[in-house]
């Protein structure tokens, strides 16, 4: 499964990032509650977007893929957040869905 982490939506609050992640065998869900729980105070929302999957989408990624895109949300209750502290969620939620799925960041 590979998962990459695109430019933030809104600069401003609140955030949105989107992830991309392929792999026949892993659900849609399965992503969305690993990147739901890198960080249960800050992200608000978890949401699946797209997904790319049967004979195009293994042409393009390989045999036995597919791409799970999600849109994350991050709602920040006290500040606004720099690109720094969005990059680091984004990096917590990769570790997350790693873990979950057994994914590699996709490049």
């Amino acid at each position: 499964m590979e998962v990459s982490f695109l430019s933030p939506l809104d600069r401003y609050q609140p955030n949105g990032k989107t992830a991309t992640g392929s792999h026949a065998q892993v659900e849609a869900i399965n992503l969305a509650n690993a990147a739901a729980g890198a960080d249960k105070k800050l992200i608000e929302d978890v949401r699946i977007f797209d997904e790319f999957s049967g004979e195009k989408a293994e042409a393009q990624m390989g045999a036995g893929k597919k791409s799970i895109a999600l849109s994350v949300r991050m709602q920040p209750r006290d500040k606004t957040l720099t690109e720094e502290e969005i990059e680091a969620v984004g990096a917590k939620i990769v570790e997350k869905v790693q873990k979950a799925t057994g994914g590699v960041l996709r490049g």
